[in-house]
Order: structure tokens, then sequence, then C-alpha cells
């Protein structure tokens, strides 16, 4: 996070929010003296991630309208707002895959293909050119992992459901998808 010019966040949305690794893991890494600091005798605060963008990519079985409507996107506007935001990220920008159980596979890859360009287009506006969807094999992985297989992926990237293991994206180029486990 410290050298990230952008961080990809990539998460299903599971009871309206994002699952408990990753909240525990804000908890340890988002503290006062990395992430911010409180100022003394004010109520304001100094936000030490500033000048870093995000992307917010979530997966739910939900109805996007229903999520909107009912929850007002929760999953997505408190990581958004009082997290990256607090924090001094921004522009944040999301990504919001709904109803997962009923996409078909080839929208499943279409989402996929969607998010890799993305990825490769806005690596190659902060690098100045090349090919960077080297860098993203680690989303597709996460991405199968939580939600976008449903019996499609290939065993490897696949999350490990005897011990409940995720394969997460580490934002570590050129990675080995098969041991990024969180």
């Amino acid at each position: 996070i410290q050298w990230a010019e952008h961080v990809v966040w990539i998460y299903p949305i599971w009871w309206g929010f994002m699952p408990a690794l990753l909240k525990g893991f804000i908890d340890r890494v988002m503290l006062p003296g990395f992430a911010f600091n409180y100022r003394k005798d004010n109520p304001m605060w100094d936000r030490h991630l500033k000048g870093k963008t995000a992307r917010i990519i979530t997966t739910m079985d939900t109805p996007g309208w229903y999520d909107w409507l009912m929850y007002r996107s929760a999953g997505q506007t408190i990581m958004k707002r009082a997290i990256l935001g607090f924090c001094g990220f921004g522009p944040i920008y999301t990504t919001s895959i709904s109803s997962m159980r009923h996409l078909s596979v080839a929208s499943k890859e279409k989402w996929l293909r969607k998010i890799e360009d993305t990825g490769a287009l806005f690596g190659n506006r902060i690098a100045g050119g090349g090919n960077h969807k080297d860098c993203f094999p680690l989303i597709h992985t996460y991405l199968f992992s939580s939600g976008l297989d449903y019996g499609y992926a290939p065993q490897h990237l696949r999350g490990d459901t005897a011990t409940g293991q995720t394969r997460v994206a580490t934002g570590y180029c050129g990675a080995d998808p098969t041991t990024a486990d969180l």
C-alpha cells in the first residue's frame, strides 16, 4: 500500500459487507501513524495515503438494484468513504458484479475481460505505456474464488473449501497465483 500508486480491492459482499478476513486486514494495517494521524486538540486528521487512487470490485448474489435500494451499497460505500477516503485515497472507482449465481459462464468471462482491460488501461496510464496484463492473473484468481467460478475455474484458481482460505490479489505483478494465500 505504501509504495502503490493505485490499489485494487476485490472482495465478495457477504451479509452486506466485506468478509471478516479483509476487515481484519484493514484493522491491522490502516492504523494511526501509517494511514492517518489524529491532530492534537483538533477534531481533524491527517490523511497519509493522499495521492493514491483505488478501485473497489465487489461480487454478490444480490441484484444490484436491491443492494442500492435497501442498503445503499453499504459494502462499497463504507470501504470507499469511511476507510479509503478517510485515509486519503482519491479518486476511488467502483465496480459491482451482482446476481452472480444467475450469470452465465459467458457473462462471467465478459466481466473478467472487462476488468483485465480496465486494469491494463489504467496500468498503461500510470506507467506510460507497455502491457500490464501480467499484473492481473491474481485479480482473475480472486474473482473466480469469490464467486465467478461456480464450478468453472480450474481447481488451482479456487478458494480452498477444506480450509476456508481464499486466494487474493496481492498487488504484486508476476506473483504465482497458486501461492498467494492470505
